[in-house]
């Protein structure tokens, strides 16, 4: 995961789709907050309004998202977050905030034989 913050990894429990596509400042659980959000959860700049879900593929049986979230401010993609899960159950295994105007879309492509998610 990389934001503002700095950049770490982590092993978080599996969560609903509904628990990612909320503002991650008003997340239930606080360790999931990854912005500079205040202690109680209440909007700031880095909050956000909308967020677009994007099917990647298929990696055997994981369905692949890509959830941007865009900017209360200005209405700019403000973050990316690659979910993985079946069912209705989602891991975060990625996280980055824009810093650099532009969010590239995940994918799935080929290592050698073995499908991987490309996110840049």
């Amino acid at each position: 995961m990389g934001t503002v913050k700095g950049a770490w990894v982590d092993t978080p429990p599996a969560h609903d789709l509904r628990y990612f596509q909320v503002d991650p400042c008003a997340r239930r659980d606080k360790k999931d907050r990854l912005l500079e959000c205040s202690p109680t959860g209440e909007p700031n700049e880095y909050s956000l309004v909308t967020n677009r879900l994007r099917v990647v593929g298929k990696i055997g049986q994981f369905t692949v998202y890509d959830l941007t979230y865009f900017r209360a401010d200005s209405g700019d993609a403000g973050l990316q977050s690659i979910l993985v899960g079946t069912g209705d159950q989602m891991h975060e295994i990625y996280f980055q905030q824009n810093n650099w105007g532009i969010l590239f879309p995940a994918e799935i492509v080929l290592a050698g034989q073995q499908p991987v998610i490309k996110a840049s």
